[in-house]
């Protein structure tokens, strides 16, 4: 989830694959990988000079991605303007006006378009420009392209990190009863969009004494970020799922679920950006709820917001989604203050006991990004 409510939010490479297999299937639509340039951030005000790519006629999304400018740093989008020289969205001046959002990511800054049906894709020359938060940063910015048809499919890439203790490992997942239960929630809440989850395991390569806990604290995600540049090995249409015992605060706190997007470095090997991670510890208590999470990080990898913020200032940029502001004047939306206005969302800021599904319009941006099938 985002960072300004994370703490707060509910939330070797042997494989054995299922239905996944890379060399035989098919796919919906053709991607195509571009080295926009590298770009360096002004003395004056840290944000780039405003540079060019070029969006294809046929394409039906691109997803553009700048860095690497360390684990401590913070960058994000600043302005983007579209092939006729208008501007599209501006961070600094009412960011909300375009149906489109952004926010502020570390390490490498990802976008996007269309991230809504009410602001689609145009062929031609666009221009972006980023944001650094401090000090000179040479940018390094690609963009993939997802041309001709959308997807119907998306392939979870499920990495076990020392969960064996909860029944967890590439041999087991097939045939343990509360894994299968993850699954069938989280094909469930796909399936009411269209598209069609399926799943391959492998177990992790890397140190499991490092990452089977992951340690963040609020201004340094790096250890959290190394775990996710294991992620897609081989760059690969699926999505990274890092299954960990749990991801722990400096405050003490346990987040449940994390995502390197919205959106991620969607099918780019080995960034910070280059998956999601959810924590095992709930599995064998509530498997439904770790489904939860896991739908919850998986829409934002593949480009989705939040309904609403735990504040309810800010709500995602599709109109179909139900909006919850706070009329009760308490500075959080919980969802009994929401429970008609977008709770029972899979993208609500923090889960509960409802049964989720997505809107017309999420599945519309999910079924865009350049990792469905």
């Amino acid at each position: 989830m985002s960072r300004p409510t994370l703490l707060l939010s509910l939330f070797a490479l042997a494989c054995a694959d299922k239905d996944a297999g890379d060399d035989t299937a098919s796919f919906n639509g053709e991607l195509a990988y571009d080295d926009i340039g590298t770009f360096g951030t002004t003395d004056t005000d840290n944000i780039t000079d405003e540079f060019e790519f070029t969006v294809a006629d046929d394409a039906s999304s691109v997803v553009v991605y700048c860095g690497a400018f360390g684990d401590q740093m913070l960058g994000a989008l600043s302005t983007l303007s579209d092939p006729g020289g208008a501007t599209f969205f501006d961070y600094w001046n009412a960011p909300s006006a375009t149906p489109f959002r952004t926010t502020t990511h570390d390490d490498m800054v990802t976008f996007m378009i269309p991230n809504s049906p009410d602001a689609d894709i145009s062929g031609g020359t666009w221009g972006a420009s980023v944001w650094v938060m401090s000090g000179f940063s040479n940018l390094d910015c690609k963009m993939v392209s997802r041309l001709g048809d959308v997807g119907d499919s998306v392939v979870l890439d499920v990495v076990f990190v020392g969960v064996s203790d909860y029944g967890l490992d590439a041999t087991a997942a097939p045939d343990d009863a509360n894994w299968q239960a993850v699954e069938a929630e989280i094909v469930r809440q796909y399936d009411s969009v269209g598209l069609d989850v399926s799943f391959q395991y492998r177990d992790f390569s890397g140190s499991v004494d490092t990452y089977q806990v992951v340690d963040v604290t609020e201004d340094d995600y790096g250890e959290f970020n190394d775990l996710l540049r294991y992620g897609n090995p081989n760059g690969t249409r699926v999505v990274s799922l890092f299954m960990v015992e749990s991801i722990s605060t400096d405050e003490g706190k346990t987040i449940l679920g994390k995502s390197g997007g919205p959106p991620g470095a969607s099918t780019i090997a080995s960034t910070s950006k280059s998956g999601v991670v959810a924590m095992a510890a709930d599995i064998e208590s509530d498997p439904v709820l770790t489904a939860k999470i896991i739908g919850h990080e998986l829409g934002h990898y593949l480009g989705l917001w939040h309904t609403t913020e735990r504040d309810g200032s800010s709500h995602d940029p599709l109109s179909d989604t139900p909006e919850c502001t706070d009329d009760g004047g308490d500075g959080v939306m919980n969802s009994d203050d929401c429970s008609s206005k977008g709770a029972d969302n899979a993208m609500f800021w923090t889960a509960n006991d409802t049964t989720s599904s997505f809107s017309s319009d999420q599945g519309w941006v999910m079924e865009r990004n350049p990792s469905t099938r």
